[in-house]
């Protein structure tokens, strides 16, 4: 797997050296792109957008956040841009909602997940828990290339995201980006 986005894509050659990347891997590995947009950030968003326009179709999984799914689309609802991107490439679209949970879309499935309550302590590295987490939980189902989405059901499919959510949930009750441990994941699934 390959996992993408991010400030990575903000600066300097490290963007066009990604975009490349995730070209000539496409078919080749299962790719992994979270957006992860921080406007404040960008310095040129109309060449931002057209950096971001063949990702978001060269990947197999998008995750991005309600806020990134707003700018990309800001008159459409996430479970429309989950879906026309799931029509344009990507074999499974997820928007993370925060504490209202997350949306997934496949071409075949859809999916809808209720955040754990916690006790929040800080959101920083909430996204990327809840994609390592995916991924992790994607791979445990032996869905690690583009053609393991056709053996993807619903139940697959829930289980991923709630293994994905109780990542992210852990990771918002201490501070700063630190992810969960797998043990700490299962055993709090266990109680959820």
């Amino acid at each position: 797997m390959l996992h993408f986005g991010s400030i990575s894509l903000l600066r300097g050659t490290t963007a066009t050296t990604i975009a490349g990347l995730v070209e000539r891997l496409r078919g080749r590995t299962l790719l992994s792109f979270d957006p992860n947009i921080r406007s404040s950030l960008i310095g040129d968003e109309p060449a931002f957008r057209r950096l971001l326009a063949p990702l978001l179709h060269l990947a197999d999984i998008v995750k991005m956040s309600e806020a990134d799914a707003r700018w990309l689309a800001p008159d459409r609802s996430p479970e429309a841009v989950a879906g026309e991107l799931v029509e344009s490439g990507p074999a499974l679209v997820v928007i993370t909602q925060g504490a209202r949970g997350a949306y997934a879309r496949t071409a075949a499935l859809q999916a809808r997940i209720t955040a754990p309550r916690v006790r929040v302590v800080d959101t920083v590295g909430a996204g990327d828990a809840f994609t390592a987490g995916l991924l992790f939980a994607l791979a445990r189902q032996e869905v690690t290339a583009r053609a393991g989405f056709a053996r993807l059901d619903s139940d697959g499919l829930d289980t991923a995201l709630r293994f994905a959510a109780a990542a992210a949930a852990l990771a918002c009750t201490r501070a700063g980006a630190d992810p969960p441990r797998l043990g700490e994941i299962e055993e709090f699934l266990g109680r959820y």
